[in-house]
């Protein structure tokens, strides 16, 4: 399979094959915006922004979150400490909008209801370990829920996340 990665600087990814009319392509954006040619084999996850892509010899691709500080703990390295702490003194809503803002994301960089499962996982387990508490966590989960009822799959994922958080703590 023959296929070349560009990425716009906007943060746009495109994949294309060697035959694709990649002049084409660069027209998009006026100057100085140009594409840069990404590293892609076939089979090799590759990140993008807060996804892990591959690109396999089927032709499949498999898009999943990527949690930098939880890969950092997995790689033995120290997380970033770019986040404010669930107990500083930053107004609530704050809090709120940055739990919301990461689930919005995983919605947005999964491609499987598998994928989306475990990256809420791992999410809501890492703003734990930042202190984020039961109250807010709840108050997240039913916010989400609300967000998707339209989306059975969002929904269900949310409600089993709601029902069971009991067991979460």
């Amino acid at each position: 399979m023959d296929v070349q990665g560009w990425r716009f600087m906007d943060d746009l990814l495109v994949f294309a094959n060697s035959q694709s009319d990649i002049q084409k392509l660069q027209e998009v954006y006026p100057h100085p915006l140009e594409l840069e040619e990404e590293e892609v084999c076939l089979d090799v996850p590759f990140k993008f922004l807060q996804t892990e892509v591959c690109l396999t010899n089927t032709g499949h691709v498999h898009i999943g979150f990527h949690e930098k500080n939880a890969h950092r703990r997995k790689d033995g390295k120290t997380p970033l400490s770019n986040v404010v702490p669930f107990d500083s003194h930053v107004l609530p809503h704050t809090h709120f909008a940055r739990v919301i803002g990461a689930l919005h994301a995983i919605v947005d960089h999964t491609n499987s209801i598998a994928a989306m499962h475990k990256a809420i996982d791992y999410q809501m387990k890492e703003f734990q370990n930042q202190g984020l508490s039961q109250k807010l966590h709840k108050k997240c989960l039913h916010y989400m829920l609300m967000k998707h009822t339209h989306n059975l799959d969002l929904g269900k994922a949310f409600l089993k996340r709601l029902n069971s958080f009991q067991s979460w703590f």
